[in-house]
């Protein structure tokens, strides 16, 4: 998939940054545990950047960085690049899911459920069919989901009490893998 990612790139793009990886901690009472490889972006929203009027506020971005259409393969190359692939994927600001994210990863083989936000900004961008929000993503060879629910809520608005729309959006999710084993994970969206 890599290649076939960085085929896609004009000639002379830069290199994306530097990252690592954190591992974290394995329990001493576990005996027996198989890893999982958990990657969570903000692909940042298309509508919220490069097909909104005003980019977004991005407005010292290089405009190249911002177009969808090169944007699109670099998202994805950033989620491969940095060996194993994940066993899940937790994006948020996703406003490309059935045309862009779903396709590409359930070709590499996964599976992955979107929920928009409710009042999404992105419906004010240039593209008004744009509607950002959370997305999840499992490798089926190694995971089963058991359940998957979003919950939209209230976020806090500056006077402290509750903003008027639910905004924020939470993903719960339960999984199991080849053995059986149960796995459950919470991933959090706050509107920006």
């Amino acid at each position: 998939m890599l290649e076939e990612l960085k085929a896609t790139l004009p000639v002379g793009a830069p290199a994306l940054y530097s990252r690592s990886w954190v591992q974290g901690p394995v329990s001493s009472t576990l005996t027996e545990y198989v890893p999982l490889v958990l990657a969570q972006f903000n692909v940042l929203a298309d509508g919220l950047s490069g097909a909104d009027e005003n980019k977004g506020g991005f407005t010292h971005s290089p405009p190249a960085s911002l177009d969808w259409d090169y944007r699109k393969h670099r998202l994805l190359e950033e989620l491969f690049r940095h060996g194993d692939p994940p066993d899940i994927i937790a994006l948020e600001e996703v406003d490309h899911f059935d045309d862009w994210f779903y396709p590409k990863l359930e070709a590499a083989g996964y599976d992955g459920k979107f929920l928009a936000k409710p009042y999404s900004p992105c419906k004010k961008s240039m593209n008004p069919d744009l509607e950002d929000g959370c997305a999840l993503f499992w490798r089926k060879d190694r995971l089963q989901s058991l359940d998957v629910e979003f919950i939209n809520y209230h976020a806090i608005a500056e006077d402290g009490g509750l903003a008027k729309e639910k905004s924020n959006q939470v993903a719960h999710c339960n999984f199991a893998d080849h053995r059986g084993l149960h796995y459950e994970l919470r991933c959090h969206s706050p509107c920006c």
